[in-house]
């Protein structure tokens, strides 16, 4: 073998940013101060208007193991799309611009996917932080394959994207992160790389995923929207019907429609908002304890709404797999 071909790394690294001036740094130097060595850094500009296309060149230019990509602004699952098409690495590290990776993070990953070759994807434990870097709180989720995915069709949260480490050949496979489901594009992969691979998740936390109010993981109706029809899909598939979003661009739109008006129709819009209000009263709590924040809680929670929301959380939902029985009696000219 000729000693001045340049083989190519193990992992690719992949980062998209917008906008991302302020913490995108500390995401970089995270990645570069890993104890495993072997990796190419693919940062992606996706149309910033800020200086963070500036201090992705300023990095490249100390460290060659960062690739930059400038593009126009299309959003992040396009954007994953163009640096998946890009990357050469055997596995693909993921990990937001505001997210910082622990030092042993990429080790203790390609080390385990290495010892359980039959692992197609990997995911990890987590700590938030706010914007000061400060810990808020520790979070773990089921560690095998056959949990994972119940979890994730009972619309459990799953692992974080910025912990994915998954297997770019079989990701090519699947012709990458659906773009129609920007938002929500991580689970429905997750869930087509759980068909036909092997699906695990670290308990030990390896990255700090930031919260704050330009974060991506702030969720929204289309994102709803998306995760339900993602998991909807799934179901699909596994009956072995077409899958409305690999159709032309009507049917597809159509489909999504008829999730939205589901949604409506079930109150789940008002569920997310309920979630979100009874998680950050929580979480003021913990920071600032009263008596009367905790009634106050409390009496939400023995509500009609609050029990709703219990019971969600305790036995998680099995909206998807209702939807996908009804969708094959319902749009039978789709299938």
């Amino acid at each position: 073998m000729d000693k001045n071909i340049k083989m190519p790394p193990k992992i690719s690294i992949l980062t998209s940013c917008f906008n991302a001036n302020y913490f995108l740094p500390k995401a970089i130097d995270s990645i570069l101060s890993q104890t495993f060595t072997d990796f190419e850094f693919i940062l992606i500009d996706d149309g910033s208007t800020d200086n963070t296309l500036d201090i992705i060149k300023d990095y490249q230019n100390r460290d060659n193991r960062i690739i930059t990509i400038e593009k126009k602004n299309t959003g992040l699952t396009k954007s994953l799309n163009v640096g998946l098409t890009r990357a050469t690495g055997e596995w693909i590290a993921r990990m937001d611009a505001d997210d910082i990776s622990l030092p042993t993070r990429i080790e203790q990953q390609f080390q385990f996917v290495n010892e359980h070759p039959d692992i197609m994807l990997l995911g990890s434990a987590y700590f938030t932080i706010d914007n000061k870097d400060r810990i808020i709180k520790q979070y773990r989720y089921p560690a095998e394959h056959s949990k994972i995915i119940t979890w994730i069709e009972k619309n459990g949260p799953t692992f974080p994207h910025s912990s994915a480490f998954y297997k770019r050949e079989t990701a090519l496979q699947l012709e990458g992160y659906r773009e129609v489901l920007n938002g929500a594009e991580d689970c429905d992969l997750w869930l087509r790389i759980g068909a036909i691979g092997k699906i695990a998740c670290l308990e030990e936390p390896l990255i700090h995923l930031r919260i704050h109010e330009d974060s991506l993981t702030a969720q929204n109706d289309n994102c709803e929207i998306f995760s339900l029809a993602g998991r909807v899909t799934h179901f699909l598939r596994k009956t072995g019907y077409a899958d409305p979003l690999d159709m032309n661009a009507n049917k597809s739109q159509f489909f999504l429609k008829w999730i939205e008006e589901k949604l409506n129709k079930n109150r789940s819009f008002e569920l997310r908002k309920f979630n979100s209000v009874i998680r950050d009263e929580w979480h003021t709590i913990q920071n600032n304890f009263t008596l009367q924040k905790f009634w106050t809680l409390m009496l939400k929670l023995a509500s009609l709404q609050g029990l709703v929301f219990l019971k969600y959380k305790i036995f998680g939902s099995n909206q998807a797999k209702k939807l996908a029985a009804e969708w094959l009696t319902t749009a039978p000219d789709m299938h």
